[in-house]
């Protein structure tokens, strides 16, 4: 689809007919890692042919234009070979970053001390943290007020391990991953936070503090100055 012109208008035209029949206001395209040249070539073209339809489309019908989201990876070689950076921030109106889970890269070290999505590494080379791609999307170009970091409400387990035994619980302060992600987007001056995603939020309150209470929480942190 990306290398046909034909076939891109079609796609395009098709998520809007979509998006208008139910009411949407936009859509995200999640562009996973291909390491293919061609790809960091045509995937803004691909974007550029979206937010060119869309206005077209606003113009014509008078309904405000549907937006444009676009969901990228944190691993620093994707970044560097699939991703051009100012291109996509260019175009996109939101770019959601993929600061969710750091625990699934076990070629480059071992799963048993890493949290999932954690803000900040071990040391100042570790990459594998929310700050560290972030800091690096920045330095590649990427624009702060449509830079959109994913927050997660799931967690990673090792099932089997401590079935009968009772076990000692030890937290480690910077593997930790608290409410501090809603102030750090902040005080990045980043556009905001992705929840990532909510069915994995006590939906029934059966935790003793009501329903939704990550998501309630990370609410009220974004709406405070």
């Amino acid at each position: 689809m990306y290398l046909i012109p034909e076939s891109r208008a079609l796609f395009i035209q098709s998520c809007i007919d979509y998006l208008r029949r139910y009411d949407m206001n936009g859509i995200s395209i999640r562009h996973s890692f291909h390491r293919k040249p061609f790809f960091k070539k045509y995937f803004p073209i691909l974007l550029q042919d979206i937010m060119d339809a869309f206005q077209k489309e606003s113009e014509r019908t008078g309904r405000t234009r549907l937006l444009l989201y676009v969901f990228l990876y944190n691993y620093k070689e994707n970044i560097d070979e699939d991703y051009d950076v100012p291109a996509i921030f260019r175009l996109a109106d939101i770019v959601i970053v993929d600061t969710k889970y750091y625990s699934f890269f076990p070629l480059i070290g071992n799963w048993t001390h890493r949290h999932q999505s954690r803000l900040y590494g071990n040391t100042t080379d570790d990459e594998l943290n929310m700050n560290y791609t972030v800091n690096y999307y920045l330095s590649k170009g990427a624009v702060k007020s449509k830079l959109v970091i994913c927050v997660a409400f799931s967690g990673n387990v090792y099932y089997n391990f401590f079935v009968k035994n009772e076990f000692n619980k030890r937290y480690h302060t910077i593997m930790r991953m608290d409410y501090n992600l809603v102030r750090y987007a902040k005080e990045m001056g980043l556009a905001g936070v992705n929840i990532w995603d909510v069915s994995d939020d006590d939906m029934a309150g059966e935790c003793g503090d009501g329903p939704f209470p990550l998501l309630h929480h990370v609410s009220q942190e974004c709406r405070k100055p």
